[in-house]
């Protein structure tokens, strides 16, 4: 069961959602694109976001990306709050299909003093904007439409209009999927376009919906509290920690604290010291 984030300042970093959100590229032929992958694993991108709060328990999704233009899903997508009926996808536009990871290096202070509601222009270097910055991803203009099905069943297949994304909140949108079956894996198709109408990138996944209120079965979950940018320890693929998570098997992953703290003092970078 699955979820969630403004541009112009240093903000919110995704590290374990998409981790979960973008687990594994996999040999497989989804009915909705009917394409093939060779096998790999991709960690999530970390793009630097704004805040925007958001509840959530994780659903597992194998992500494919399509071959495309202009604007990307360069977060990739969050799939939450999942019940027997319904779900919830949360998207966001951007103009990089990645972050911007050969940007310039942030300022930061070991002060203990620091003020993190100085953050902003303060840590960039003379001149620069977000967009110069490393991990920098910007929002874009456009649109998006999502299509689903029961697995193995194209013919039962359901489609959102062409909806816009909101550039007051970080070029995203929130789209709830209701009228669904319980304890049913559904494959997933989200697609964008700019505002002009030119076709840019596709992302294909799954969900697992939850059980009915009367049945009951063993499951296995991860759970997770707060992370931070600084302390990441696989580079740009984020945390290893997910790596583990994913070889569980877990039915759902339940995020119980911020998905990230960015307001927090430089490390100078020196993860090995702090743990």
């Amino acid at each position: 069961m699955l979820t969630t984030l403004k541009q112009s300042q240093p903000s919110r970093i995704l590290c374990g959602l998409l981790a979960i959100a973008r687990p594994t590229f996999r040999l497989m032929k989804h009915p909705l694109c009917q394409r093939k992958l060779a096998p790999s694993f991709q960690q999530p991108n970390l793009p630097i976001m704004k805040r925007i709060p958001f509840r959530t328990i994780l659903v597992l999704a194998t992500l494919i990306s399509t071959a495309h233009a202009q604007p990307y899903f360069g977060n990739g997508m969050k799939i939450g709050e999942t019940t027997d009926h319904s779900t919830r996808v949360w998207v966001r536009l951007t103009e990089r299909a990645e972050p911007n990871w050969e940007g310039l290096k942030w300022i930061g202070t070991k002060d203990r003093n620091f003020d993190v509601g100085e953050l902003g222009e303060r840590q960039f270097p003379q001149g620069a904007a977000l967009s110069d910055m490393e991990g920098g991803l910007m929002g874009a203009k456009g649109s998006v439409r999502i299509s689903w099905c029961p697995e193995n069943r194209p013919n039962s297949k359901s489609q959102t209009d062409w909806l816009s994304v909101d550039p007051n909140r970080d070029y995203t949108r929130q789209v709830t999927l209701e009228n669904l079956e319980a304890n049913q894996r559904y494959e997933l198709e989200i697609e964008s376009r700019s505002a002009s109408g030119k076709t840019g990138q596709s992302l294909s996944g799954s969900f697992h919906t939850a059980l009915g209120a009367k049945a009951s079965e063993p499951f296995r979950f991860v759970i997770s509290t707060c992370q931070s940018w600084i302390t990441r320890d696989k580079g740009t693929a984020g945390l290893q920690i997910y790596d583990h998570m994913l070889d569980l098997d877990p039915a759902f992953f339940a995020h119980m604290g911020d998905i990230v703290y960015y307001d927090k003092r430089s490390a100078g970078g020196d993860v090995d010291a702090l743990t």
